[in-house]
């Protein structure tokens, strides 16, 4: 089957559009798109078509559409992409909405951070952005666009939204907390609170002394796959927690432990991953994958055993975490990504500001679709005022597999 690319002429810009809409096509940008990453000054392994590839063959919602638009220069270099995707919200089996998002984001769960349109640094922004925005306009039907996590600083990204939207633009703001990993170890620790380093010393010393427990970095196939086992039985028991806040966790989704462990996979091959692991005795108490791009260590997943819990697994596994990092010369920064901020906040103060962004075109659609959210959310806290929270949870969980099913 040939691949389904739509071309856009682009002359009085000296570049060409084409619009990606098949999985065949999607596989043959892979070379060209890792060399375009390499040559963005601000990408992250979030933006790599390995990731984008795994997410969608495993994680993508039932009846999304592929919509890559790919720029190209007069050589016919890729000078820009932006990987986006169509979700259609569907009523007894009729779409009535659809929304544009970024491949490797959905409000279900939370996998992409730092997301952009790719641009290569000897093109302008703005122009292949204007390009990408009229091709969306023009020749992909959609109603909304929810972009999720983007970087602040683009102004890629900023121009395409003001490009997209014909109504109001929500624009919500999430934080990352980061650490400087390049200098010494000592003279960071030395900078956190007296507090923090009394507790970090002593469960540390604890768990490693008294305890007899081994942080290590987990090399073997076979103990990786024991590790990503006790990560996702980890994350499972703590459903307790998580029926309070409203939220399954991300191994309830379908497809998100193939998803996992083929990015490890392939990020393990190139020297992009690192997963650390508490032990007590033979038993992995606690577990922490990291990804790696361009020297920034991304803190991906983190679980620990909840029987340990009085002493604070998760917590000396962070901090060792980081200490490796300061130890590793091929990492300079250590991102904890999104979540809550209340225990990453006592080894770091600095955060990165991330955007997400919501709009659309000014059609009765959107009035429908705001008025079945309305509806739906009035409909969520009625369930939570009268039914249990584990009938809320099970419901929840039950909504996010309908979703992927195919």
């Amino acid at each position: 089957m040939a691949p389904s690319i739509i071309e856009i002429d682009a002359f009085e810009h000296n570049y060409s559009i084409e619009l990606v809409e098949s999985t065949e096509g999607f596989y043959s940008l892979q070379a060209e798109w890792d060399l375009l990453t390499e040559d963005c000054p601000r990408a992250v392994v979030f933006q790599c078509w390995t990731w984008n590839w795994v997410w969608w063959k495993h994680l993508a919602p039932a009846g999304s559409r592929l919509c890559i638009v790919t720029c190209r220069n007069g050589s016919g270099e890729l000078a820009g992409l932006a990987p986006f995707y169509v979700y259609p919200y569907r009523i007894l089996s009729r779409t009535y909405f659809s929304q544009l998002r970024f491949i490797g984001t959905d409000p279900d769960v939370l996998t992409g951070e730092y997301l952009d349109i790719l641009v290569r640094r000897s093109d302008s922004e703005q122009e292949v952005a204007g390009l990408i925005a009229e091709t969306l306009k023009n020749r992909v039907h959609w109603d909304s666009f929810w972009f999720n996590l983007l970087l602040p600083d683009s102004a890629a990204s900023r121009y395409l939204v003001s490009c997209l939207c014909t109504i109001r633009v929500s624009r919500t703001e999430s934080i990352s907390y980061q650490i400087d990993t390049g200098g010494d170890w000592q003279a960071y620790f030395a900078s956190r609170s007296r507090k923090s380093r009394k507790n970090f010393r002593y469960l540390s010393k604890r768990a490693l002394e008294r305890q007899q427990a081994c942080f290590r970095e987990i090399i073997d196939a076979r103990e990786r796959g024991t590790a990503l086992e006790c990560l996702e039985a980890f994350q499972k028991a703590r459903w307790k927690r998580w029926s309070q806040t409203g939220a399954p966790g991300a191994f309830m989704i379908p497809g998100f432990r193939p998803f996992l462990q083929g990015m490890m996979e392939e990020c393990r091959k190139r020297g992009q991953m690192r997963l650390w692991a508490l032990f007590h005795g033979e038993k992995i108490s606690a577990v922490l994958v990291v990804f790696i791009e361009n020297g920034a260590a991304h803190a991906f997943q983190m679980g620990f055993d909840s029987r340990y819990e009085r002493d604070s697994p998760g917590f000396v596994l962070l901090g060792l975490c980081i200490r490796a990092c300061f130890m590793d010369p091929a990492i300079h920064s250590f991102d904890m990504l999104s979540g809550s901020g209340k225990f990453k906040s006592i080894w770091t103060i600095k955060a990165q500001t991330r955007f997400i962004y919501s709009g659309g075109k000014r059609n009765w659609r959107n009035l429908v679709f705001e008025g079945m959210k309305a509806l739906f959310r009035a409909a969520k806290t009625a369930a939570r005022f009268f039914l249990p929270d584990a009938v809320v949870l099970w419901m929840k969980v039950r909504l996010m597999r309908m979703r992927r099913t195919r």
